[in-house]
């Protein structure tokens, strides 16, 4: 066991100053940051006990905060004078641990929603069945993970108002220390892993680009300090999506120019047209497109998602391919091929898009079939009519497109390149470039 990293001082958001002197230990200075914030002291708003005959008084959130700090405290010191007896050389921050448990117990409930765990089951519900549900696609299309939602927590609640960067707030949230925060933390996996009791520890916010960042780039890396950071993704047109990024790279890299967080759109832009112009097209698991000045994107016709829009997609295929299954509009032969193929019966498809999350996800994965038995007359139709809707909805409404060259990303494009260059020749469409990936692209783009 590394004490010294598991005891460490280090603080979220702070990484930097970490090792400040101060007349308070930095767990003394967590557990003060706490007790003196305004979301701790709202607690004594959130009821825990309903008053009882006889000498039984109001029990809220915030006198149960107190008092469990108390024990925890307590039990803290003990293990503390335990371990400094078996590891003499252990560890300075021994003596903290008192501290560290206090301060985790006080900031335990302060994510809990009014009437405890009846509350967290009826925001649940909201999502589930009530009126949150129709914004579940809005949420998948921003890159947003609706599990969240669906399960909502407490102790993961707790988590982000700690540690997420409230407009004109502080980075790091409380900026509490690595120790503390992990101690806060009763549920070590997101809620992807919530299973059946819907317990999970923490909201997809930053965790996703955070790990990746930590555990997948940085040892690539050669140097820890970089010019500038150009980072493209879905969802990143929208100023809270923005931040969130801009925040996880920052934490875990040193830029010494900009950190620039654009959308997934203008990735394919740059690095299917470079410094020209032209319309520049998605089409991966969604689809979507733009008319490219060759520095920006001046207009844009809203994808809408696999449900509304998405044509010519891998989720909009599987869509297309799943309804003409089970509506008999494909051979018997191939029916029966596609249902062995995965595995699947009518009821497993209707389950997985309606009542599982992803289903966009799903349905893409399906859309191979098409590609495999693309020699049948019904799938061939299916495909390119999916793109000549694509073309109709999302090119030909840009201004002077017939004389523009229309660009294409993504896997589904350029596995079926074939088929999309029949129905660009059939609308009259000047096709361009079709690529897999925009990396190439785009290197050159920032050179």
């Amino acid at each position: 066991m590394n004490w010294n990293q598991l005891l460490s001082g280090k603080r979220f958001g702070m990484e930097e100053y970490h090792e400040r002197k101060h007349e308070r230990t930095d767990f003394q200075r967590d557990y003060d940051r706490l007790i003196f914030s305004s979301p701790f002291r709202r607690l004594q708003n959130k009821t825990q006990v309903f008053p009882l005959p006889g000498s039984i008084f109001v029990h809220n959130r915030l006198t149960h905060s107190l008092e469990v700090s108390c024990v925890g405290r307590s039990l803290g010191n003990n293990v503390a004078k335990g371990l400094m007896l078996k590891y003499p050389d252990g560890s300075v921050n021994f003596p903290e641990i008192g501290s560290i448990v206090s301060a985790a117990c006080l900031a335990h409930d302060m994510g809990n929603p009014p009437f405890g765990h009846s509350g967290e089951r009826a925001i649940s519900a909201y999502f589930a069945e009530g009126n949150g549900k129709k914004l579940q696609e809005k949420i998948l299309n921003e890159g947003g993970r609706y599990e969240d939602f669906l399960h909502f927590e407490g102790n993961a609640n707790a988590m982000r108002l700690l540690t997420h960067q409230f407009i004109g707030r502080r980075k790091g949230g409380f900026a509490l220390t690595y120790s503390t925060l992990a101690s806060i933390i009763k549920y070590p996996y997101s809620s992807v892993y919530a299973g059946k009791k819907g317990k999970f520890g923490f909201f997809q916010s930053e965790e996703e680009i955070s790990n990746e960042i930590a555990t997948a780039l940085l040892p690539q890396l050669k140097t820890s300090e970089l010019d500038a950071v150009y980072f493209y993704g879905a969802g990143c047109g929208f100023p809270d999506k923005i931040s969130m990024v801009h925040r996880a790279i920052t934490k875990h890299l040193s830029v010494k120019n900009e950190v620039e967080v654009n959308t997934d759109m203008l990735a394919a832009a740059r690095g299917l047209c470079g410094h020209d112009s032209g319309i520049a097209c998605i089409m991966g698991t969604g689809s979507n497109s733009c008319y490219y000045d060759g520095k920006s994107i001046v207009t844009n016709v809203s994808p809408l998602g696999f449900i509304l829009g998405d044509e010519g997609s891998g989720a909009c295929l599987g869509k297309l391919l799943v309804g003409d299954i089970l509506k008999n509009q494909m051979t018997p032969e191939l029916k029966e091929k596609f249902l062995k193929q995965f595995d699947l019966t009518p009821a497993d498809i209707i389950d997985r898009v309606y009542r599982k999350p992803f289903p966009n996800r799903f349905l893409a994965s399906l859309s191979p079939f098409l590609a495999q038995n693309l020699g049948e007359p019904c799938v061939r139709a299916l495909v390119l009519n999916s793109f000549k809707a694509f073309l109709k909805r999302n090119v030909m409404q840009y201004e002077d497109y017939q004389h523009q060259k229309v660009h294409f990303i993504g896997s589904v494009a350029f596995y079926y390149k074939e088929v999309l260059a029949e129905a660009a020749k059939e609308m009259g469409i000047q096709l361009g470039a079709i690529i897999k990936s925009p990396m190439e692209g785009l290197i050159k783009y920032h050179n």
